[in-house]
């Protein structure tokens, strides 16, 4: 009984095949290669040889075009030779490496040749001397000093002065050479040392196997797609202000690509994907919130370190294992595709921007080579006009500059992403700044730097203070504060000053506003911070309120000067000390993510004890120095994400959208720890 004979073998280079499309996401990209094969009739083993030792194991995907059926595809590894898993540039580093040595081989032998030579003639001209300065008894004949013995001295002389020099004159030479190549060869193998380790240096190789049987056997053409590590993106923008004329704003916008893949991506189509499929999909589970007395924590024993150690590193690798790309292919598939159809003559262009239900895709137009050497590449995503609203703005309680600020509405069907922002007003740098997350359609600022003509002078603030109340005493203080603005320019400047006026935390303590009068409707509008209007109009003269501050509006004349007056007065029981604490929302929320992620480091057994773990935690870091109650009321809202700083809020649900938007930008700006901690 004869055995049935193997399938087949079809070998394929993995970076010889056509690589058509590249998906770049955050921490990670998608490849997307075309491997084209002449198929026998039956079983056929497709193996694509050398694939990048980055490749995600259960990211892999066949799909194809012809006359055959997938029926398995497996990732393995072989042991192999470094000649067979070189990459280009490292297998080329090997052959400059080769060629070198072979140079200062060769330059070695010379100089050795010509070190003898010296050596000879040395001996030469030693036992010449000798034969003539001999002693008497030593010398075996005797020496005649003659005519002719004295013209063949002054020959044998040149002679060696011309064969000395030469010799010596070459040898210098050849030493210079041999210098300058063994420096070129430890560069090299420097090189090669690095891209060794790049490369991980692994003595074995990966490769897919692909097992498809065809019925009458011929071309099909197979779209092989895996992700692999190593690659990121990042946005930036080039923004330019025109004064001269009629105002407008470009906005150059870039995606840096950076990747160490292992592999070159050259000519590929480039996508930019804003999904991240670190942060994974899993929906939290919501526990029983418990209602108990407070209870000081136990101290942290020192003998359960090694325990805390252990769980946190399972903690990682659970972590590391999200995403939100499914399962591999790794197992065995069947896939069944038709004959290929006829090439196109025109491929049709594709959108430059893809929304999707999770994330945005751009399409870089024009295809580009990036190699895996960890530099930044620059494309282009998009190139957008608008118009922009300039306006001045001041807070002269931080700053007394006048900033210059640029407000316009994104116009285009492009989401601008968080990023650094390069900002040039009528062709000259002025700033650097950064975007923040602005949808189509939505307002956004960027500042253009201080203008100097602008001269604002915060006068010392003027206290009053009184008693008033014939049985309850009540302390009251009035704050009054002396703004003063001078306009240097020729032309009139619309200037928004802000100014705080304290919010009450407490029913006895009451805050008034005596000047400047605000009417109870008027509502600051938020200028770029997540708010969809019409196109940037300039904001209206006057005062009005933004939450608890005062936004005060005023236009001032060319070279005139303007005073401001603003006064507010404290109402509080006299035995009671009011203190003015001003709260940052960034500095809060970085507070606890240092806390929390310190916590979690140090007591992960706590933190999954049991389903009140949550608030038990926020308790912790409640009684934690300096934090009081009020403190800790943030904290807790801004683990639950669902009131975010709502303590901070005004009354009007305005507000609570620009917080919102503003915990979306700072969130995705984080980094991976304190992410997860946020999930």
């Amino acid at each position: 009984m004869s055995e049935e004979s193997s399938p087949p073998v079809i070998k394929k280079e993995c970076r010889e095949q056509s690589l058509e499309r590249v998906v770049v996401f955050n921490d990670r990209a998608e490849l997307k290669r075309i491997v084209q094969c002449e198929l026998k009739p039956g079983l056929n083993d497709v193996h694509i040889e050398n694939v990048t030792h980055n490749i995600i194991y259960d990211s892999v995907r066949v799909d194809g075009r012809g006359d055959g059926v997938i029926h398995d595809v497996q990732l393995r590894d072989k042991a192999a030779v470094h000649e067979e898993t070189d990459s280009p540039k490292v297998a080329e580093l090997r052959a400059k490496i080769g060629e070198k040595t072979q140079e200062v081989n060769s330059l070695k032998d010379r100089e050795s040749v010509l070190q003898k030579r010296v050596e000879v003639l040395d001996k030469v001209v030693g036992e010449v001397g000798g034969n003539v300065v001999a002693h008497p008894k030593e010398a075996r004949e005797p020496f005649a000093l003659d005519d002719q013995t004295l013209g063949n001295l002054t020959k044998f002389f040149s002679f060696y002065d011309e064969s000395s020099m030469a010799v010596r004159t070459e040898q210098r030479k050849v030493k210079k050479d041999l210098e300058k190549a063994e420096r070129e060869l430890s560069a090299l193998m420097l090189e090669l040392s690095r891209a060794e380790s790049d490369n991980n240096a692994h003595n074995y190789s990966k490769s897919i196997l692909i097992a498809i049987e065809s019925e009458k056997g011929g071309l099909v053409e197979l779209e092989v797609s895996y992700q692999v590590y190593g690659a990121s993106w990042h946005p930036s923008y080039d923004m330019r202000v025109e004064t001269s004329g009629k105002q407008s704003l470009k906005i150059t916008y870039f995606g840096n690509i950076s990747q160490t893949t292992l592999e070159d991506w050259s000519n590929a189509s480039l996508v930019l994907s804003t999904a991240q499929p670190c942060l994974g999909g899993h929906i939290p589970e919501l526990g029983v919130l418990e209602a108990i007395f407070y209870r000081p924590p136990p101290p942290v024993q020192q003998m359960a370190r090694p325990q805390v150690m252990m769980k946190t590193a399972a903690f990682g690798a659970a972590s590391r294992s999200s995403s939100l790309f499914g399962g591999g292919s790794n197992a065995a598939e069947s896939v069944s595709f038709d004959a290929a159809p006829p090439m196109l003559a025109a491929v049709a262009e594709t959108a430059p921007v893809e929304q999707h239900a999770l994330s945005t895709e751009f399409t870089i137009a024009k295809p580009a080579a990036i190699p895996s050497d960890g530099a930044e590449h620059k494309v282009t995503i998009g190139i957008v006009d608008v118009t922009p609203q300039l306006v001045h703005e001041c807070v002269p309680s931080k700053n007394t500059s006048a900033f210059l600020t640029a407000s316009a509405v994104n116009t285009s069907q492009l989401p601008f992403l968080p990023g650094g922002a390069s900002v040039y007003l009528n062709n000259s740098f002025v700033a650097k700044t950064s975007m923040k997350n602005v949808s189509p359609g939505e307002r956004f600022s960027c500042s253009l730097g201080v203008d100097t003509a602008l001269r604002v002078e915060y006068k010392p603030v003027k206290k009053y203070h009184e008693q008033v109340g014939l049985i309850n005493k009540v302390s009251s203080t009035v704050h009054e504060q002396v703004i003063v603005v001078k306009n240097s320019r020729n032309d009139p400047v619309l200037l928004t000053i802000k100014e705080h006026v304290p919010r009450s935390t407490d029913e006895k303590i009451k805050v008034r506003l005596i000047a400047p009068s605000v009417p109870a409707s008027d509502e600051a509008s938020v200028n770029g911070s997540g708010d969809l209007t019409t196109p940037a109009e300039p904001p209206k003269e006057g005062p009005r309120m933004n939450g608890s501050n005062l936004e005060w509006t005023v236009s001032i004349s060319g070279g005139k000067v303007s005073e401001l007056h603003v006064k507010w007065a404290v109402e509080h029981p006299k035995d009671e000390k009011v203190q003015f604490v001003e709260q940052d929302p960034s500095e809060l929320l970085a507070e606890f993510l240092e806390r929390f992620c310190c916590l979690r480091m140090i007591a992960p057994a706590f933190l999954n004890a049991r389903p009140s773990a949550s608030s038990a935690l926020v308790r912790s870091i409640s009684s934690s120095a300096p934090l009081n109650k009020n403190q800790a009321g943030k904290y807790r809202s801004t683990v639950n994400r669902s009131q975010l700083l709502t303590y901070e809020m005004a009354q009007k649900p305005h507000h609570i959208g620009v917080r919102k938007s503003w915990l979306s930008w700072h969130s995705q700006n984080l980094e991976g720890k304190h992410r997860s901690c946020l999930s």
